[in-house]
């Protein structure tokens, strides 16, 4: 995370649910301010046949309802009286879906632009379009406010969701048709760039030291296995949210 101080730890519990191989990135500055970032890293062996998930959530909260069925106008949210009147944002965009739309414009050009400081120095450079995020917005609620968008925006990009369960899924779920394909290293570098601070990490199984005068690949074996255990339990972790 980028300003602690302002991340929700409602969502950020629920994000500490994905499986292990998501870095999710909370609550940072570019030329907008990002509330969301998850990427899914990939194994080295998959990267020249699995894009990596990158989905950008805008994150809002809301106790009334909003209302909307035009994308392109103003979102209009129900008042004490009884009566939708027009929502007003600080932002120069007229509603959330807009909003949601020039952050993840805005992150994709400063992610082409500065893909020198944390891509492999060996990677040639990668077109503006492999790192596109997804949009999605998210509006968390109260028990019974019942919001009135469209199941999706009309053009099919991005999405809006009103539960954490729901949202966590489709990060989980989404399967990109293109991308980048993002390391462990090079996202270790993108949260450096950033000037991120680590809030929360998995729970990673470390390999016991080799007792006696075992030779050192007998320890490495007993670290491969540890780790293997590790992939096979994220795995069925996934199978069973499926």
């Amino acid at each position: 995370a980028g300003d602690t101080s302002k991340v929700d730890q409602e969502v950020l519990r629920s994000a500490e649910r994905l499986p292990d191989d998501f870095w999710v990135f909370a609550e940072f500055d570019i030329e907008r301010n990002i509330d969301w970032l998850a990427i899914r890293e990939v194994p080295v062996l998959e990267r020249t046949s699995r894009p990596s998930t990158m989905i950008l959530t805008e994150l809002k909260r809301s106790d009334k309802p909003i209302r909307a069925w035009n994308m392109n106008g103003p979102w209009e949210k129900l008042e004490d009286s009884g009566t939708y009147t027009e929502m007003h944002t600080d932002k120069p965009e007229i509603n959330y879906y807009q909003q949601v739309l020039h952050t993840s414009s805005t992150l994709q050009d400063w992610l082409w632009r500065n893909q020198r400081f944390y891509l492999d120095s060996h990677t040639p450079v990668q077109p503006i379009d492999s790192f596109k995020p997804w949009p999605d917005l998210l509006i968390v609620s109260p028990p019974g406010v019942r919001h009135q968008l469209p199941i999706r925006p009309p053009t099919g990009y991005g999405g809006f969701w009103f539960g954490l369960e729901q949202w966590v899924n489709h990060i989980q779920r989404w399967n990109p048709r293109a991308g980048y394909s993002w390391s462990r290293e090079e996202l270790t570098k993108l949260a450096e760039f950033l000037g991120l601070k680590q809030i929360a990490s998995p729970r990673v199984i470390t390999a016991a030291p080799p007792s006696g005068d075992l030779p050192k690949e007998v320890g490495d074996f007993m670290g491969w296995v540890l780790h293997l255990e590790e992939r096979v339990s994220q795995l069925e972790r996934q199978l069973q949210a499926l």
